[in-house]
């Protein structure tokens, strides 16, 4: 339903080097992968991956309507699977201004182990479906219409800097 810069059916290990990623689509995607993300390795140093990603399309209805409704919505980083977060600069834009556009999702367990992480976005900054959980690094979150930090399961911080600012509602 819209254009990815990067994408794979298995998994996707970003791990060094200046990647910059800019998607301006209905339902565009930065990043996104039918399996697992891995960003950076772990214990390395954050300047050795530098990843930026911008989303300004908005979400696509696909199907139905009202509380029936299926939305192919932009996201900068996705995973069907795990997203792991070792280490690395991540900068997540999404310009949207409609619910959908997110930062960093997994429709499983997002685990942030270090790494600088700087979002900005509509929807969740950072969303999993199942657990996340935040040990190290240092984040700052923005998400002008929902959640900082959203987690439809288990929520863990055991490290890390994580400065989270969500919307006045709909949510928390």
């Amino acid at each position: 339903y819209g254009a990815t810069c990067i994408s794979a059916d298995t998994g996707i290990s970003l791990l060094a080097g200046k990647i910059v990623c800019s998607s301006s689509g209905t339902a565009g995607k930065g990043v996104s992968s039918d399996g697992t993300i891995t960003i950076g390795n772990q214990g390395a140093n954050d300047t050795l991956l530098n990843l930026s990603v911008t989303t300004s399309g908005n979400r696509f209805l696909v199907s139905g309507s009202g509380q029936n409704a299926d939305y192919a919505n932009p996201k900068a980083i996705k995973a069907d699977g795990n997203l792991t977060v070792n280490s690395g600069i991540i900068n997540a834009n999404c310009t949207q201004s409609t619910e959908g556009g997110e930062g960093l999702e997994s429709k499983d367990s997002l685990f942030v182990k270090g790494g600088q992480i700087t979002a900005t976005t509509y929807d969740d900054c950072i969303n999993a479906a199942t657990h996340i959980e935040v040990s190290g690094g240092t984040h700052s979150l923005t998400a002008r219409g929902n959640d900082g930090l959203d987690c439809n399961g288990t929520l863990v911080v055991s490290g890390g800097l994580t400065i989270s600012k969500g919307a006045g509602g709909p949510e928390e």
